[in-house]
């Protein structure tokens, strides 16, 4: 019985063989190709737009050297004025420092999701440009004095502080 399914495999192979030799038949269009290898492609969509959502910051604390704040003991030892803003679930802790004239500004982004946001600060006629580090850290060197804007953008959210006098 083995000798049979062998012989008869053997056949069924000469016959494909042979068929493939008289084949006569020719290929499809190019385009008819191209449009039968488009119908299975995935799709690629465009990416979705996301939207920032922008906040409003509200200031809460406002300490300035030498000037004592209801229940601030020591506020004579501070050396920097300290601004606090809050902008929904984050707040922004901005400290001022004056050499000479020109406005040291440190910060932090206080809340998650600002790891290496683009910070702007500006006015109508100066603008500076930086960005946190992965503490939501910020600083900028040598400000003039003035009634500033401050922009924060992280991916989804924008944060804005207006009317930051530094002074």
């Amino acid at each position: 019985m083995r000798d049979h399914d062998g012989v008869a495999k053997i056949m069924q192979t000469e016959q494909i063989i042979h068929l493939m030799r008289r084949d006569d038949s020719v290929d499809a269009p190019q385009d008819a190709i191209a449009w039968s290898k488009n119908i299975f492609r995935t799709r690629v969509t465009a990416p979705e737009k996301t939207l920032v959502q922008r906040i409003f910051a509200t200031l809460q604390i406002d300490l300035a050297p030498g000037k004592a704040a209801f229940g601030e003991r020591s506020a004579s030892a501070l050396k920097a004025r300290q601004l606090l803003y809050v902008a929904d679930d984050a707040a922004v802790d901005i400290r001022i420092s004056d050499f000479a004239g020109r406005l040291d500004i440190h910060g932090q982004i206080l809340g998650g999701g600002y790891e290496y946001s683009k910070i702007r600060l500006f006015d109508d006629g100066h603008s500076l440009e930086t960005a946190s580090d992965d503490l939501g850290e910020f600083q900028f060197r040598s400000a003039a004095a003035g009634s500033y804007t401050m922009t924060i953008t992280s991916e989804k959210k924008e944060i804005v502080i207006q009317n930051i006098d530094l002074h």
